[in-house]
């Protein structure tokens, strides 16, 4: 069930010498539980294109609280720290595959950033931008995953997510939305969202599934353009 929207913030610590009640703890942790369970998958990205009975996202967290999507989004790396790999932020019970039944009739909504906006291998001695655009995918992540944990879309468009990806690739980073249908309130949401950080350099683009499907078959046997499952690197105190 999708209930109305909260704010993410890390979670706040008493005073020092301030005590708290057990009935008052309770009461602290239970406004910080989120409405649904969401699943955090990891697949790396080996080869071009693997078979579709070898596409294995392994999940790596549960994350039921707001504490505890701190804790997970603090201490795993940042986009531009990771290597070629997908990471997947899903509704608990819908798995991040298309022929999910939750998933097969709605599609993605995809924005692509290349290095080149980003940043990601520049020589900072050459170009002394570098490292505040290395940020433009990292917040750009990080507002997706917030917004996305928060269920603080607008109230047409909460409904209609389940669940989000971010792919590191070699020339590109990839943020895609996974969605039971495309609506202009979710564009709204997307644009409004990202302007700050992306300004005018983003375009969005909505594939159905079915073809989406229907073009990987097309280029192979049951095929898809990632690889392998395995464990999330350098996740430290989780």
């Amino acid at each position: 069930m999708i209930m109305s929207p909260i704010t993410l913030m890390p979670a706040a610590h008493p005073r020092p010498g301030a005590e708290l009640d057990d009935d008052d703890d309770a009461e602290r942790n239970l406004a910080m539980m989120l409405d649904d369970l969401w699943c955090l998958f990891y697949l790396p990205q080996v080869g071009e294109s693997i078979q579709e009975d070898t596409y294995n996202p392994t999940l790596v967290f549960r994350i039921d609280s707001v504490p505890t999507f701190w804790k997970v989004a603090n201490n795993i790396p940042q986009p531009t720290q990771l290597p070629q790999c997908t990471l997947y932020l899903f509704r608990d019970g819908i798995d991040p595959r298309w022929e999910d039944p939750a998933n097969l009739s709605g599609g993605i909504v995809k924005v692509k950033i290349n290095h080149s906006h980003a940043t990601v291998f520049n020589d900072y001695s050459a170009d002394p931008n570098a490292a505040d655009s290395q940020e433009t995918i990292n917040e750009a992540w990080e507002l997706l995953l917030c917004r996305t944990i928060g269920d603080s879309w607008s109230s047409s468009v909460r409904g209609l997510v389940n669940g989000i990806a971010l792919k590191v690739r070699g020339r590109a980073y990839v943020l895609e939305v996974w969605v039971t249908r495309q609506t202009q309130e979710l564009m709204r949401d997307l644009a409004e969202l990202w302007q700050g950080v992306l300004g005018d350099a983003f375009v969005t683009a909505y594939y159905p599934h079915a073809a989406l499907q229907e073009r990987s078959h097309q280029g192979g046997h049951g095929t898809r353009r990632q690889e392998g499952a395995a464990t999330l690197p350098e996740a430290k105190g989780l």
